[in-house]
């Protein structure tokens, strides 16, 4: 269950970077990105494809939260490309300071 939960926020979270335009239409990034789509896995990238997926790619899933420098999960990357860099847990602090 644990893997399909996985697959699921990859898928989204490439969807979500090629939706808006985070990972450039057309590129080979692109392909790159939607081969894992299809698969649900970045297993079986050739190494020019690796390459390709490290360099556009793999940053999105290597972020901290701009406040407290916590490694995010990739269930919180959208959310955070959404509102500035912050983790749930501190965008909901900075949400009730208003």
């Amino acid at each position: 269950m644990e893997m399909e939960t996985e697959t699921m926020e990859l898928r989204e979270v490439l969807s979500y970077l090629i939706q808006h335009g985070e990972i450039e239409t057309g590129s080979p990034a692109e392909g790159i990105a939607r081969l894992v789509i299809g698969k649900g896995s970045d297993e079986g990238l050739t190494p020019k494809q690796r390459h390709i997926y490290e360099k556009y790619a793999e940053p999105f899933f290597n972020r901290e939260c701009r406040l407290c420098h916590i490694e995010m999960p990739t269930c919180e990357i959208i959310g955070a490309l959404e509102n500035g860099g912050y983790c749930s847990s501190c965008n909901k602090m900075l949400s009730n300071d208003d």
